[in-house]
This record gives structure tokens, sequence and C-alpha cells, in this order.
């Protein structure tokens, strides 16, 4: 069953979805980068990548082409949601 996992930072939306043993992966504190869907800029796709547990324990941090960093912050932060689907 996949999770979604949305930042919503009041200026854009990502999501991505991972799958539960990814879930449990993080969970349990373990570093986990997975590459995302992409998403366009300025009429161009660029890829993305999603970081969990890099900073601390909790961490989320979502970064564009060239390490560009677009969001980081925690599983626990209000703009962050987990939904199965």
């Amino acid at each position: 069953m996949p999770i979604e996992i949305t930042v919503d930072y009041e200026y854009d939306i990502h999501s991505i979805e991972i799958s539960d043993e990814e879930l449990k992966y993080i969970q349990l504190g373990k570093k986990l980068e997975i590459e995302g869907q992409g998403f366009p800029v300025e009429g161009e796709m660029e890829n993305d990548w999603w970081k969990f547990n890099t900073v601390e324990q909790g961490s989320i941090e979502f970064c564009g082409e060239e390490g560009r960093q677009i969001y980081l912050g925690n599983l626990s932060n209000e703009e962050v949601s987990v939904a199965i689907s």
C-alpha cells in the first residue's frame, strides 16, 4: 500500500509516494534518500530528491537539481503530512 508524504510550505506543495518498507525504515531513524518523480520549473522538468533522517532523526529534506535545498524540516512539522493511500 503506497504512502504519500506531502510538504506544503505555503509557496509550493511537493509529494512523494513511498513503500510501507521505506516508511518503516524512516521511522527507525535510518538515513534514506529517494529520487522523486520530478516537478516542473519554468516549463522544464527538474529532478528531485527526498532525504530522511540525514540532519537528525525525523528530519526531511527536499532537494532539486544540483543539490538545491527546497525544504528542510521534520516529519512532525505541521506543513508535512503522511497519508496512506
